[in-house]
């Protein structure tokens, strides 16, 4: 059913998405970088903890991706949102005491599985959601505003727990995080408060009969809209270079220095999240998702480039640099696939899609990392960092000759809502 938003109604509810954005945003990225800097200070430089912490990172959103996408396509999203931001700032506060001091790795890892599943309902929510507030014409610029929005959130939630944990404590750094998870809760409920947004309510046990049929028909649009499998394929392409970035270059970062180590990191993160900001404004001069394969041919041979000059060299202001390039690069991938993928999906299936999408960037993400920890094993950091950007780079060459993205897509997506 269509979802007809009074004007002014409408304005707030974006402005509330706007807000909770920043604020889930910074919180998400507090909370990932203590962890990750956590378990940076107990072993230096080990991909293979780090790999750890991702496997407790992705196998729930993907092991409960199927269950979230149907929920969400039954219930108000912006309760969702909620109810994810309220129940993700209680485990947060939890952590500290839960893990002990010094604390346990088992325990973090069982409490960032917990996490996990919690962050689930936020973000496909929000982009499922995001259509029924702006128009079709509007939606590419709303993308590129809310991802804008992101980067601000991180931003501040990386320099916020780079300070914490090295000039407060570990402690406080999660203490942090869990403040503003509260405010992202707070925001999110006044969203869902001035907001109608239909939902199919059913008992229980006629959720359970249907689920099957409801993952089945997602299934089928999946593989019968080409858009939807461009823009899936493509997000998961960029995940899977994350994957092995995330592993290679933060342990590089961490083996470079004695001190300060997650003074350092938040510097590199910082430039990587400017460059993500200046992407963002670049989908402005595509006013539509047939250039798809131009965005990606594009910004796989500049991001092949940087991933590259990372593997090259390891003093902090070449490494921002490239990082910078890095982020100019992501943004817009991700700006115009998203779109792609709203216009594409019919109302009723976005929670669906979402919910899929998730579960196969971070799938995808987890065996990303875990070839770069074998990796790892059998060659140098700097040339696992420069081989994969020779081949990102590869690749954009391949898609721009070969159009291979941008064939039988249309302009707008042709479902109903």
């Amino acid at each position: 059913m269509a979802v007809v938003i009074a004007t002014p109604r409408r304005r707030a509810a974006l402005a509330l998405v706007g807000a909770s954005t920043i604020a889930a945003v910074a919180a998400d990225r507090l909370k990932q970088f203590a962890l990750v800097s956590l378990v940076g200070a107990s072993a230096p430089g080990s991909s293979a903890q780090l790999l750890l912490l991702y496997v407790a990172m992705q196998v729930p959103m993907l092991l409960l991706a199927p269950v979230a996408g149907v929920v969400m396509d039954h219930v108000s999203r912006p309760w969702a949102m909620a109810a994810s931001c309220a129940a993700r700032a209680a485990v947060v506060a939890l952590l500290p005491v839960v893990c002990g001091a010094p604390p346990v790795l088992a325990a973090v890892l069982g409490m960032t599985a917990l996490l996990a599943s919690l962050d689930l309902f936020f973000v496909p929510a929000r982009s499922a959601l995001l259509p029924d507030l702006v128009d079709d014409d509007d939606l590419m610029s709303a993308n590129a505003a809310v991802w804008v929005l992101g980067i601000v959130g991180t931003f501040a939630g990386i320099l916020a727990g780079g300070w914490l944990f090295d000039v407060r404590s570990w402690v406080a750094a999660f203490r942090g995080g869990a403040v503003v998870y509260a405010v992202a809760a707070l925001v999110t409920t006044a969203l869902a408060l001035i907001l109608p947004v239909p939902v199919r309510r059913m008992r229980a046990a006629q959720a359970a009969r249907t689920f099957p049929a409801a993952v089945a028909d997602a299934l089928r649009l999946f593989r019968s809209d080409r858009a939807i499998a461009v823009g899936l394929g493509t997000q998961t392409g960029v995940f899977a270079v994350g994957g092995i970035v995330a592993v290679i270059a933060v342990a590089r970062v961490q083996m470079s220095v004695e001190f300060g180590r997650a003074t350092l990191l938040s510097i590199v993160a910082a430039s990587l999240v400017g460059g993500l900001i200046l992407g963002s404004m670049l989908p402005a001069l595509f006013r539509a998702t047939t250039r798809v394969g131009l965005v990606v041919a594009v910004a796989c041979m500049a991001g092949g480039v940087a991933l590259a000059g990372l593997g090259r060299t390891e003093n902090v202001v070449p490494v921002s640099i490239w990082a910078a390039v890095l982020g100019l690069c992501v943004s817009p991938v991700f700006v115009v696939t998203e779109t792609l993928l709203q216009r594409a999906a019919p109302a009723g299936f976005r929670g669906r899609l979402f919910a899929a999408r998730e579960a196969l960037i971070k799938s995808v993400y987890l065996l990303s990392a875990g070839l770069a920890v074998a990796l790892d094993v059998l060659l140098d950091k700097g040339t696992i960092l420069v081989g994969l950007g020779v081949f990102l780079a590869l690749v954009g060459v391949v898609i721009e000759r070969t159009d291979v993205l941008d064939r039988d897509i249309p302009t707008k997506g042709t479902h109903a809502p």
